[in-house]
């Protein structure tokens, strides 16, 4: 299946279902960098604005519009940060984020511990490679400020 994309409100970026963001004046996607926690994010920029957004929040904003609340963030389904595919996103309360955290927390914690499944550090490993090569992906598993 063809990666989709869809205009970030406000801003004259795309977003796509397997989180990737693209300008509209270059059309290329933008590279994806990485803070600290292990989200990706990218700086935007329209003249004088500026807005280092996570691509999991912009992947929402185009997919989904707006968060139903300024309480609400982006989630991840199933607690890996830096996989923003669109099936794998949605708007929570920070209760909720919270509460996905906790499911998440023994597979986190193996991780540090150095006990992680094969399996997960491999497809991290190849989802980092993917994304830095630009080879389409495999479908897997605050308010925004505007104009």
């Amino acid at each position: 299946m063809a990666e989709e994309w869809r205009p970030v409100p406000c801003w004259p970026y795309e977003a796509s279902d397997r989180g990737r963001v693209r300008s509209l004046a270059r059309g290329v996607p933008l590279k994806l960098q990485r803070d600290k926690d292990g989200y990706r994010y990218v700086e935007l920029s329209d003249g004088p604005r500026r807005w280092r957004a996570h691509a999991g929040r912009l992947v929402l904003l185009a997919w989904e519009g707006e968060p139903p609340t300024p309480e609400h963030e982006a989630c991840h389904r199933d607690g890996r940060r830096w996989r923003n595919w669109r099936p794998n996103l949605y708007w929570g309360t920070r209760e909720e984020n919270a509460a996905d955290r906790e499911r998440h927390r023994e597979r986190r914690a193996a991780r540090r511990a150095g006990r992680a499944g094969v399996t997960e550090v491999r497809e991290e490993k190849q989802f980092e490679i993917e994304e830095t090569a630009g080879v389409p992906l495999e479908t897997g598993t605050g308010v925004s400020p505007c104009c």
